[in-house]
């Protein structure tokens, strides 16, 4: 399963490659247009119309890369020309296939679209594309990495707030101070939501330490700009910061 993963993140890379030479060669546009359609078929199923717009984009692509290259195509393009067509050619015969198994089973042709609407793709009943245990596997597998990325945030986010917090107050413009923090930092996490990201009162802060903060949060959210993080609350005496008054009130209490 981690290699069929793996697969599918390289032909990406492929696909990004083959764009990146379609200005100055034909056929790398036409190689991209191939992978759209990988994808279409993939997500949307054989018949769906999104399908069969792009095979007719991919044979008017073929036929015009064909005629750029006139006489200076070699075997190995006409091969790939030759395969791309293959290729076309068959998801269109699988298309009519499914369309006429549907009108065998009483339905109409128009519900040949709607198996888009439920992504079963090439993972339908009369095309799969993978085992259901293999496919089970992979939804685990994916379950298992988005659950380690969220403790391995939080995880670094707690340690970049205890950090701070123990850094030398000097840095926040006051004196210094060896006092360790007595409470367990709150996780930005579980404390912010995204209106609060984006607006409310900035500490100053160490630079560092609230570049990598942004970085972790933006990244997260999926944001395209770094947010600005309300650490507005911090102990006028030994300088630990707080990211609400009644955890600032409760550590007042330390310093009586």
């Amino acid at each position: 399963v981690t290699n069929i993963i793996k697969l599918m993140s390289e032909l990406e890379d492929l696909r990004t490659k083959a764009c990146g030479l379609s200005s100055s060669d034909r056929i790398g546009h036409v190689i991209a247009r191939t992978f759209d359609v990988f994808g279409a078929v993939s997500r949307d199923g054989v018949g769906s119309e999104s399908v069969s717009e792009m095979v007719e984009l991919l044979a008017q692509d073929r036929a015009f890369a064909m005629k750029k290259d006139n006489n200076d195509s070699t075997p190995l393009r006409e091969l790939v020309y030759g395969m791309i067509g293959s290729f076309g050619s068959m998801i269109e015969d699988i298309a009519k296939k499914r369309v006429e198994e549907i009108l065998k089973m009483g339905e109409t042709p128009s519900n040949v679209l709607a198996l888009s609407e439920n992504n079963t793709g090439l993972n339908g009943d009369s095309l799969p594309l993978f085992p259901d245990d293999v496919k089970e596997e992979i939804d685990q597998l994916n379950a298992a990495v988005k659950v380690e990325d969220e403790e391995a945030f939080d995880q670094s986010i707690d340690q970049s707030m205890d950090t701070m917090n123990r850094e030398p107050a000097v840095l926040y413009g006051l004196p210094g101070t060896s006092q360790q923090p007595t409470q367990r930092s709150i996780r930005l996490s579980d404390q912010y939501h995204e209106e609060d990201v984006k607006i409310g009162n900035v500490l100053m802060v160490p630079t560092t330490q609230r570049k990598h903060i942004n970085h972790l949060i933006s990244s997260r959210k999926g944001l395209s700009t770094p947010p600005t993080v309300p650490l507005s609350y911090r102990c006028p005496t030994c300088g630990k910061v707080f990211s609400t008054r009644l955890g600032l009130c409760g550590h007042s209490a330390v310093h009586k």
